[in-house]
């Protein structure tokens, strides 16, 4: 248990309230868009969720297979989120992912970043990250859209276990997490800070979505998702892929 030095500036949803874990970072779920792929279809840029459940977008919509990868199956309980859904309510969630079935080019066990960069995916459902770093450091044709009727994050937590054997390096460690120059180290890294104060003028030029803003993120405690992720995932499998 640590709390480290800047405790109070990270938000209350994203750690534990006697120091066990604590927030690092988070990636937030967006539409990673290949707008040349939209415009060879003479399409527009999705901007909603519902969006996604027009005919024309049908085949160009994919998101990763949620029971193998971790950060689709945050894409799949976004959209349970942003349908009016809860930890302990998926069907709002499951119905708007059963419509959207028909849309999907596939749920790939491996990863849709390159196809998406190529614009064999048109609209992938994943991690604004991967989209920024798409658009940056890959000079793909990419923008991120955050979709308005909301979305979630997913952090990445940490902690001091009790057994460590050099505590007062890793309680350093910890500090130095949350400190400006490791937090801005996050944000040029396409990652948004904890504590948004820190992210550097270089983030704040890059990590712009084309629509939406990242106002739009539905704060769900950490904890509150661990009971629900394999059932979720069991219900994906029957109701959803279960179509295919």
């Amino acid at each position: 248990v640590y709390k480290p030095v800047g405790w109070e500036k990270i938000p209350a949803e994203c750690k534990d309230p006697e120091g066990r874990w604590f927030c690092v970072h988070q990636g937030v779920i967006v539409f990673v868009v290949n707008t040349d792929a939209l415009k060879k279809k003479n399409l527009p840029v999705p901007q909603c969720w519902k969006d996604l459940l027009k005919p024309e977008y049908k085949g160009l919509v994919a998101y990763d297979d949620p029971t193998v990868h971790g950060t689709a199956w945050e894409a799949i309980f976004a959209a349970n989120v942003a349908m009016g859904g809860t930890t302990k309510n998926t069907k709002p969630g499951l119905e708007y992912l059963k419509k959207l079935d028909a849309n999907i080019l596939r749920y790939a066990r491996d990863t849709s970043y390159n196809p998406t960069l190529r614009g064999e995916v048109a609209v992938w459902l994943n991690a604004d990250g991967n989209g920024y770093k798409m658009k940056w450091e890959d000079g793909g044709p990419i923008e991120v859209v955050v979709p308005c009727e909301g979305t979630i994050s997913t952090p990445l937590g940490m902690g001091m276990v009790t057994w460590s054997k050099r505590p007062l390096l890793a309680k350093a460690y910890l500090d130095w997490l949350v400190s400006p120059e490791a937090q801005g180290i996050w944000a040029d890294s396409y990652w948004l800070p904890v504590i948004p104060e820190y992210m550097t003028e270089k983030a704040k030029t890059r990590m712009k979505p084309l629509h939406g803003s990242y106002s739009l993120i539905k704060p769900v405690k950490l904890l509150d998702k661990l009971p629900m992720i394999d059932t979720y995932k069991k219900e994906w499998l029957e109701q959803v892929k279960g179509q295919k």
